[in-house]
């Protein structure tokens, strides 16, 4: 009983049984499965025109499929995805010898010493990569890295992860393109540079524990909106220095407190009583000897502009 195709039952001289090396010479795959056009040492030629006995064209090389990381089995879009930029080195195994079922399953970094040519194969048909010559394509880190010590995840887009472990400068760097990047350094304090805006949208609560000094400076408007109540409990003394108004609207103020100082500054005015207050103490009364006796009203009226005044009260 024949259990495989026919030409699977050929002799394993006609087969391609081995590990390859091969370049991608396209990464856009129509299906958007993560194929590739690989050209292949020692399968293809570098000849792209096609004649009756050799050359091949990019688009006429046999898409080959990806064998990817086994983290969550690459299916239903879980697991570890990426597809290599053309230009690329990688390892090919062609499944059950079949030189029509090509799969790479690694990539090999180089050191490039010339520019891409596009008129021939084993090159990025784009001319792009490789877009750093004579340094190696293995990405060592930041200048203070030390070789092999730093694990890096570094895209053609400007994106990158730092996990460093060289002595003495042990970090964990996540950078954007932009500049934003968020740092742990060797000490472990968090450095959090951002080049734009930063918007926190959190649907619970947010607690902050800060075990020393807190420095916030700010260079425009601070704005801050509380639908509920505020509490602000503080250990030390309090100081705040404003160089320009200040205005408070509320209800109602309340200041408790041992010896409470309010001053204003030259031409500031306090005002003493609202309308409410003058028009009561002008109307109160003073008795003369017997309650029952002569009463008069103050003989000095309060007015808004008495009743406001520069003052320095305690």
């Amino acid at each position: 009983m024949i259990r495989s195709d026919l030409q699977d039952l050929q002799a394993p001289q006609s087969k391609l049984n081995f590990i390859y090396r091969g370049i991608v010479e396209e990464n856009v795959d129509p299906l958007e499965a993560g194929r590739c056009r690989v050209r292949i040492f020692g399968v293809h030629t570098a000849t792209k025109e096609q004649t009756l006995t050799n050359g091949i064209p990019t688009n006429e090389l046999p898409w080959a499929e990806p064998a990817l990381s086994i983290i969550e089995g690459a299916i239903s879009n879980y697991g570890v995805w990426g597809v290599p930029l053309q230009g690329s080195h990688v390892f090919v195994f062609f499944e059950n010898g079949n030189p029509l079922q090509p799969r790479f399953f690694a990539s090999a970094p180089g050191i490039p010493t010339v520019a891409p040519d596009t008129t021939v194969g084993f090159n990025d048909p784009d001319g792009v990569y490789p877009d750093k010559l004579n340094s190696p394509d293995f990405y060592k880190g930041n200048a203070s890295s030390e070789y092999p010590e730093c694990i890096s995840f570094v895209t053609h887009g400007g994106h990158r992860i730092e996990i460093d472990n060289t002595p003495g400068n042990k970090r964990i760097l996540i950078f954007h393109n932009t500049g934003t990047n968020v740092e742990v350094d060797n000490t472990g304090n968090i450095n959090v540079t951002g080049v734009a805006n930063e918007i926190d949208g959190i649907t619970g609560n947010k607690t902050i524990n800060i075990g020393s000094n807190k420095i916030t400076t700010i260079g425009g408007t601070d704005t801050k909106t509380v639908d509920g109540a505020e509490s602000d409990t503080i250990g030390g003394a309090w100081t705040i220095n404003v160089t320009g108004n200040v205005t408070l609207t509320a209800p109602s103020v309340d200041i408790a407190s041992g010896g409470t100082t309010i001053s204003t500054g030259a031409g500031a005015q306090s005002t003493l009583m609202n309308q409410s207050t003058i028009a009561l103490y002008n109307g109160h009364t003073h008795h003369h000897g017997d309650p029952a006796g002569e009463t008069d009203t103050p003989t000095q009226q309060a007015t808004s502009a008495n009743a406001t005044t520069n003052t320095t009260a305690s």
